[in-house]
C-alpha cells in the first residue's frame, strides 16, 4: 500500500476535472457561457453621500 500526502491527492483530483471537462467541451458536450463585458469606469460606491476618507461612526439603536 502506498500512501500519498493531501497535496498530491489535491493534484490529482484537479487535474483528472480539468481533463474531464475538457473531454466534454472537445465532444461537444460541454458549452461555456459568454462572459458578460466588464464595465467601464469606476465601480459604484456604497455610500455616495459620504467622503471615502470621513471618519464612519456607529449609531447605536
Amino acid at each position: 500500500m502506498v500512501v500519498a500526502d493531501a497535496a498530491l491527492l489535491r493534484d490529482v483530483r484537479r487535474l483528472a476535472i480539468r481533463d474531464e471537462l475538457l473531454a466534454m467541451r472537445l465532444r461537444g458536450m460541454l458549452v461555456v457561457p459568454q462572459v458578460a463585458p466588464v464595465p467601464q469606469g469606476r465601480p459604484p460606491v456604497a455610500a455616495p453621500g459620504r467622503s471615502p476618507t470621513a471618519r464612519r461612526t456607529r449609531r447605536r439603536p
